[in-house]
């Protein structure tokens, strides 16, 4: 296990991989931690996430080098300086998701 394979990692990982002192961690993507909380829109936010997530990937053998990173997309955008949803937009796409969650709890429930 990767986790496990550091000369510290007994600091950090239980024997499973899990980390120590952090429990119940609950998984929210990238792209909507980007879109429901710092706002960006979702076309930005996906591209975004896709370059963080790229470099972030487990096994460092697995992640891009510097210089495939310079051919991401996401580097290649035009640069807009508008990026962030307006508030009608932010209250808009809420609505959109919480309907979208509601009705996969009642599909889950039939």
């Amino acid at each position: 296990n990767f986790a496990l394979s550091g000369k510290n990692s007994k600091r950090f990982f239980d024997s499973t991989g899990h980390l120590r002192k952090i429990r119940g961690l609950n998984y929210w993507p990238l792209t909507r931690v980007l879109t429901e909380k710092y706002r960006f829109k979702p076309e930005e936010a996906y591209v975004l996430a896709d370059f963080l997530q790229s470099m972030l990937a487990w096994y460092p053998d697995k992640r891009p080098t510097a210089q495939e990173m310079l051919e991401h997309p996401w580097l290649r955008m035009p640069n807009n300086k508008n990026v962030k949803l307006t508030d009608e937009e932010y209250e808009q796409m809420m609505i959109t998701i919480k309907k979208k969650e509601e009705s996969n709890k009642k599909k889950e429930l039939e």
